[in-house]
């Protein structure tokens, strides 16, 4: 399992400030509880259902867990019971400590060696959620196996959204939900259903700037704080339906 926190409110220290600082300290504190705290609870949870389980925070905002089990369940059991195990934790870490994350899961193996391959099926699952539309858990046997679509094919669809939308057609909708859906269809990765979705947000704004007589009204979602705001809600959206 790799486990992906989000939205960390942790205190940070402030630039120049020296290691030694009273700040500094409490940045490291809750940094070393929080830490505790998570690693604790995985563990502790990984026990209840059976498991032995060693944990390691990779990054600040990454853990990897190592799950190991003497008997087994067979592979349909054992997978639907490490999903609810992974789906307790998400639901205890979000309650009592206020964090929101994410699950990639990779395959179960039996030989020591092979458990690489099943920590990087867990980080490729979760360059997936988007257009997976998963918040919590992502499974590797979700993700495709192979994804060759080049990103250029779909600067098409995006300059038609476009050109509707500058000719007041009312079919833009329509091509704009058609644009998400081959999205989802295609199972992009998430950094490139982002490039995909910035290409139509620069295109559209150019647009915008062009026919500045029409657009008053508009101005608001590219500008100033409003349109910082929709910038920002597209970069940390959990799925494409949001």
């Amino acid at each position: 399992m790799v486990v992906e926190l989000h939205d960390l409110d942790l205190p940070q220290a402030p630039d120049g400030e020296s290691a030694g600082s009273g700040r500094s300290e409490d940045h490291r504190d809750a940094d070393q509880r929080l830490s505790l705290s998570l690693l604790g609870v995985i563990q502790e949870l990984a026990a209840t259902y059976g498991w032995q389980g060693w944990a390691e925070w990779m990054s600040r905002e990454r853990i990897s867990i190592l799950l190991r089990k003497e008997e087994g369940d067979g592979e349909g059991l054992l997978g639907v019971k490490l999903q609810e195990m992974a789906q307790t934790g998400c639901e205890w870490l979000h309650g009592h400590l206020g964090v929101q994350l994410t699950i990639g899961i990779g395959g179960q193996t039996h030989e020591l060696e092979h458990i690489q391959d099943s920590y990087r099926a867990a980080v490729s699952a979760l360059r997936y959620r988007l257009t997976l539309g998963v918040r919590d858990i992502v499974t590797s046997d979700q993700v495709p196996q192979a994804n060759e679509i080049p990103l250029y094919s779909y600067l098409p669809l995006i300059s038609e959204t476009i050109r509707s939308f500058r000719l007041a057609n009312h079919d833009w909708r329509v091509q704009l939900e058609g644009l998400f859906g081959a999205m989802e269809t295609d199972r992009l990765e998430d950094g490139d259903t982002l490039t995909i979705v910035r290409w139509l947000q620069e295109l559209l704004e150019r647009e915008m700037r062009e026919m500045k007589d029409v657009s008053g009204a508009l101005d608001r979602y590219f500008n100033g704080s409003e349109g910082q705001r929709w910038k920002a809600e597209v970069e940390s959206a959990s799925s494409l339906r949001r």
